[in-house]
């Protein structure tokens, strides 16, 4: 029997079969390695001419032979993805310095306000 050889983060891409009302079933129209891929993919895809859904997954590699196992085809990044994808992780890196810096303010006894005067 295979085994997982590997887990892997992706991002998936969800729709509807029914695009005019959305009665239909939401379905994994792509699975995408990269955030940038799925956000691209998602727009206009959904009931008349909505984004997407777009989330965080896990795809499996069951084996060199078989590949990776998930709901669709995975898609690699474009040039554009890449470089979207890089501000992405700039941008979450950022977010994550300012929470911690918040956290450390708050933490050394500073009030909202203090910080809010601060950041003016």
């Amino acid at each position: 029997m295979d085994q997982i050889e590997e887990r892997k983060e992706c991002w998936l891409v969800t729709t509807n079969t029914d695009l005019t009302e959305g009665r239909g079933t939401q379905y994994a129209k792509y699975v995408c390695w990269a955030e940038s891929t799925a956000l691209r993919l998602a727009k206009g895809i959904d009931v008349q001419g909505s984004n997407g859904t777009v989330f965080k997954s896990f795809a499996y590699k069951i084996s060199s032979q078989i590949g990776w196992f998930a709901k669709s085809r995975i898609l690699d990044m474009s040039a554009e993805d890449k470089k979207a994808e890089t501000r992405l992780e700039v941008d979450r890196r950022n977010a994550k310095a300012k929470s911690d810096a918040l956290n450390r303010a708050k933490q050394a006894g500073l009030s909202d306000q203090d910080i809010a005067l601060l950041a003016d």
